[in-house]
């Protein structure tokens, strides 16, 4: 029912090919709260907050309903809902769904779940990361013919949001009424599930400024990571990284999706880290699927990419991104980086690629 569901928010919350200014503009604000509610104790409702209902049921003389209210602090976002349902059940699931349709393609919502128990560990496959899901705290008490709860959603625990783009936000709200554990539930919820069936609210551009963030001009959207920041560029790729604290070879690939194993470095033998005359440090980051994990053949739809990553302290900044392993070139099997920034690639198909570094990142020459 989850993955049933997850799946219902992504299409729900898909951006329409024909939204325009006039839908942005027609977006309700979320208001900024003067001081930040309590998620300790009794949850308490908070002013001022948007409203949100779930809409008219489809199940038959439903038990059940909820009343949320959400509103901001700073760089976090508070949700306090209160759930009527006569008869709960330890199956009984709060489910909040959150998506930014702006922060592009690649881009996917985070679900949280809670119960009148608290807050749920996070479905494995369509849910917040656990890191995410850590940083959410959240606030229960069962009252009279119900439930209710206090959450908030800290800036890292949101899933990617746009760097320039208004801050519209998607937030799905379902609660899975089971007065049968065995049974099937009965699903409130204020999403449709119709393409652009459900209009965004949006959050003031002062909850991203409170965050501080300066990342280059060249990222489009920002995700919150365990330790810290990944940026990702127009074309949807890891372009910057801040983290938490003084970046290493280990600690950059750890912060960044998709990084390949150490197995599969170590069979490669690329350097972890290069130095640049002048410019500083690189460290090199493999990611996506080796083509020749299997022994004696080749796997075509698969592709590792090799990363360079300028790094000052405790950011990083994507100066190259180039194949790395591939069934035409074979395996990258050197990488050399002369002193007046003259970088090659040698592949064990007898392929080398040159590129020369220009100001801020590499740009390549010829193929020798």
């Amino acid at each position: 029912m989850q993955f049933r569901l997850a799946l219902t928010f992504a299409v729900a919350c898909a951006p329409s090919a024909t939204a325009g200014p006039t839908e942005e503009v027609a977006a309700q604000q979320v208001p900024a709260l003067t001081h930040a509610p309590k998620t300790t104790g009794r949850p308490e409702p908070f002013t001022p907050g948007l409203t949100i209902r779930p809409l008219p049921s489809q199940e038959s003389a439903p038990s059940s309903s909820y009343i949320a209210r959400l509103a901001y602090r700073q760089n976090t976002i508070y949700l306090y809902v209160e759930v009527s349902d006569p008869s709960v059940t330890p199956g009984d699931v709060l489910n909040v769904g959150l998506f930014f349709p702006l922060s592009g393609t690649t881009a996917r919502p985070y679900t949280y779940r809670f119960g009148a128990d608290g807050k749920r560990a996070p479905d494995p496959d369509t849910g917040a990361p656990f890191f995410a899901n850590q940083r959410v705290q959240a606030a229960v008490e069962r009252i009279p013919q119900g439930w209710s709860m206090l959450a908030a959603f800290p800036a890292q625990a949101l899933p990617r949001f746009p760097v320039s783009q208004p801050l519209l936000l998607e937030i799905c709200i379902s609660y899975e009424d089971r007065n049968d554990l065995a049974g099937a539930a009965a699903i409130l919820t204020n999403c449709d599930g119709r393409l652009g069936g459900h209009a965004p609210v949006r959050l003031p551009d002062q909850f991203r400024k409170s965050l501080k963030l300066n990342p280059p001009a060249e990222v489009d959207s920002l995700e919150g990571r365990e330790q810290g920041w990944l940026g990702f560029a127009r074309r949807h790729y890891p372009a910057w990284v801040l983290s938490e604290v003084p970046l290493t070879p280990e600690g950059l690939r750890s912060l960044l999706p998709d990084h390949a194993s150490d197995s599969v470095r170590a069979r490669m033998a690329l350097p972890s880290r290069l130095s640049l005359r002048g410019v500083g440090a690189l460290f090199a980051v493999l990611s996506g699927a080796d083509p020749f994990a299997t022994e004696g053949r080749c796997k075509a739809e698969d592709e590792l990419r090799l990363g360079l990553y300028l790094v000052k302290e405790n950011t990083a900044r994507r100066v190259l991104e180039w194949p790395a392993a591939t069934c035409l070139l074979g395996r990258a099997l050197s990488v050399v980086l002369e002193p007046n920034g003259a970088l090659t690639i040698g592949y064990t198909g007898g392929t080398s690629v040159n590129f020369i570094w220009s100001t801020d990142h590499f740009e390549r020459t010829e193929i020798g």
